[in-house]
C-alpha cells in the first residue's frame, strides 16, 4: 500500500485520516482494487519512448523483482 500512498492513488479523505490520525488510519483495513489490461505489441521496431532518457523519473516503487512481488513483468529477451 506505500507505493499507492505515494503515487496518490487514494481518495484525500485517507490521507487526512493519516495526518490526523496515524495510528487508527494504517490500523484500517483498505481494499486496492487492480485492474488488468491486455498491450498488443505490434511492428517490429524498438519501443522510443517520446521523453529523452534525461528526463524519465525512477522511484523505489517502480524497482522489479521478485521482492516487489512483480517478477512476472520482468522483461525477457528470446534466444537465438
Amino acid at each position: 500500500m506505500a507505493c499507492a500512498l505515494e503515487e496518490n492513488c487514494f481518495p484525500p479523505s485517507v490521507y487526512s485520516l493519516i495526518s490526523r490520525q496515524p495510528q487508527q488510519a494504517y490500523a484500517s483495513y483498505r481494499r486496492l482494487l487492480r485492474f488488468t489490461s491486455i498491450i498488443h505489441n505490434r511492428g517490429t521496431a524498438p519501443f522510443r519512448p517520446h521523453e529523452p532518457r534525461e528526463n524519465w523519473v525512477w522511484h523505489a516503487c517502480h524497482r522489479l523483482g521478485e521482492e516487489s512481488g512483480c517478477s512476472s513483468f520482468l522483461p525477457f529477451y528470446p534466444i537465438k
